[in-house]
């Protein structure tokens, strides 16, 4: 999505995070919060894993009440929810995650073409999107946790936090 536009409402299954075991719309709930959303479409969970620790500690800084992300699964057809679960589960222990909330939705979810999330190419792996008042502040594709994909994200997350104040 383009910086500026508007942030979607979707709801997606929330495995871990405050709003666990519920179907939360994360931008409905949380409107003024700002925010990131990493949108997960066949990445390494270890890069997942690293950028969401990443963003973890943003909020352990910060505090849930100035800064949410939510790791945003599409759990392929052909896996169980409950090995699905399992899978963001695991996710969550290996990296500490306490407040990076891990979601899913299924692959023909509306919200994937809402947010005009690529999964036909096989080329995209992450789309990531820093927002503040519903809007997107900075976006990124195929970010990889290293220092440069870390700065970048970290430049984005401070401004979308300044913007809030």
């Amino acid at each position: 999505m383009p910086k500026g536009e508007f942030v979607p409402s979707f709801e997606p299954t929330h495995v871990t995070g405050v709003d666990r075991g519920t179907q939360t719309c994360p931008i409905c709930k949380y409107p003024t919060i700002p925010g990131a959303q990493v949108w997960v479409s066949g990445d390494e969970d270890a890069n997942v894993g690293k950028l969401a620790a990443d963003l973890e500690t943003k909020i352990s800084a910060l505090g849930l009440k100035k800064f949410r992300t939510f790791v945003v699964f599409v759990k392929p057809k052909d896996t169980s929810t409950a090995d699905f679960s399992k899978k963001l589960e695991k996710i969550s222990e290996d990296y500490k995650l306490k407040n990076v909330a891990l979601v899913y939705v299924s692959p023909n979810d509306s919200a994937i073409q809402d947010y005009g999330i690529d999964l036909s190419s096989g080329r995209v792996k992450n789309t990531v999107m820093v927002y503040k008042g519903r809007r997107i502040i900075d976006n990124f594709v195929n970010l990889k946790a290293d220092d440069k994909g870390i700065n970048e994200l970290n430049k984005a997350v401070k401004q979308a936090v300044s913007a809030a104040k």
